[in-house]
């Protein structure tokens, strides 16, 4: 059932995705509970606003809802079922615009979920009623990543594709979610390349913006003029000829620039071995960027920042290393966007490189998933 497109690991490498989910209870806790109400590999997890939810998605089609009881425990409240093939990706509305849920699929669909009234099952346990408000069928590949935006005034809602596309969808009214319409279409990256991920800038005083990653060695970074129409290339972070898993733009914590991590695996074909060796680069690493973001036209950066050294503290212990060249100004070579006169990149480092994970034998795994914590100070990664 796996897409040409599709970039996650074959079933045989899924040694932790299993037909479970592991809820952390506690440092207290004895034993750690599994989760294992679907029938195939899980794809995907994600908490809600509060941590107080956790929505589950499965190679089976199926999303499970689950809440955390008084008692600690986490128990299954919901249950929603809509895809023909495995859902790869979820992501939880803010509150303010109700309980929802949003997924994509290899079957080239996006869907909106939101919970009713809940019912009692015979057990007598409280479950939800997930209802599918509307689906998003315009892919023409299997739709990889799904993402609403942190704005809280509108819904808007980014879909990256298998057909190298990054769909932009947007509803004028939350009370009435079969009336999403679809937007703004672009290919973000070059040549047209699968899109595998994707994360919104979830500062709420910038004007929107997404940094994408795929199936080429760059990462491109898009942003939403408010005067003129459409969206348009910021910049391209070179990978160092990694090819992206995951990427996640860090929480604004006050920073007079903003972070971006991307998880990065091998570009060689399944069974080609490639030495890293020279280029000082390993599958199992994380890449990380500072961009300096300025609301007026900035003079484009020629080369790597002075004070590189800054670029993110905690990681500077870990043996990092700048193995490309900085990004420029609209891609690589490239002139400046007209979207530089309303939000101009001033500053990109070149990227900076950790390994995060290794084997006994000193091989390096690839890096999968990645997540930053409140206020963007700690990195999360799993492979």
């Amino acid at each position: 059932s796996r897409h040409a497109g599709d970039p996650r690991p074959e079933p045989g490498a899924l040694s932790s995705l299993q037909q479970g989910v592991m809820a952390i209870a506690g440092p207290a806790a004895a034993e750690v509970p599994m989760l294992t109400k679907h029938s195939d590999l899980v794809h995907d997890c994600a908490f809600d606003y509060y941590g107080q939810r956790l929505a589950t998605s499965s190679a089976d089609g199926t999303i499970h809802v689950f809440e955390k009881a008084k008692t600690g425990e986490w128990v299954q409240v919901g249950k929603a079922s809509g895809h023909s093939n495995a859902v790869l990706r979820l992501d939880w509305a803010h509150p303010k615009f109700g309980m929802m849920l949003a997924s994509c699929s290899l079957d080239n669909s996006v869907c909106i979920w939101e919970e009713r009234e809940s019912v009692d099952d015979r057990a007598g346990a409280r479950v939800g009623e997930w209802s599918r408000r509307t689906t998003l069928s315009d892919s023409r590949g299997a739709v990889n990543d799904v993402a609403f935006s942190p704005s809280r005034d509108t819904m808007t809602l980014a879909a990256g594709s298998a057909d190298g596309s990054v769909r932009i969808y947007t509803v004028e009214n939350p009370k009435e979610q079969d009336c999403w319409q679809i937007g703004d279409v672009f290919a973000p990256l070059p040549g047209g390349a699968p899109v595998t991920c994707l994360s919104w800038n979830p500062s709420r005083f910038d004007s929107m913006m997404l940094v994408v990653g795929g199936e080429c060695s760059s990462l491109a970074v898009w942003g939403q003029s408010p005067s003129l129409r459409g969206w348009h290339r910021l910049c391209v972070l070179p990978a160092g000829g990694m090819l992206a898993n995951d990427v996640a733009w860090a929480p604004d914590a006050g920073r007079s620039y903003h972070l971006i991590a991307s998880a990065c695996r091998d570009a060689a074909p399944v069974g080609r071995a490639i030495s890293h060796t020279a280029a000082g680069l390993s599958a199992g690493t994380v890449h990380l960027w500072r961009l300096t973001i300025e609301a007026e036209e900035a003079e484009q950066p020629g080369g790597e920042d002075d004070d590189d050294d800054d670029i993110v503290g905690a990681f500077a212990d870990a043996g990092t290393s700048a193995p490309g060249a900085a990004a420029t100004s609209a891609g690589v070579g490239g002139s400046a966007p007209a979207a530089a006169q309303f939000c101009a990149v001033e500053g990109v480092t070149a990227a900076r490189e950790c390994t995060v994970c290794a084997s006994a034998d000193g091989d390096c795994p690839e890096v999968w998933r990645l997540r930053w914590g409140v206020v963007g100070s700690l990195l999360a990664t799993t492979g």
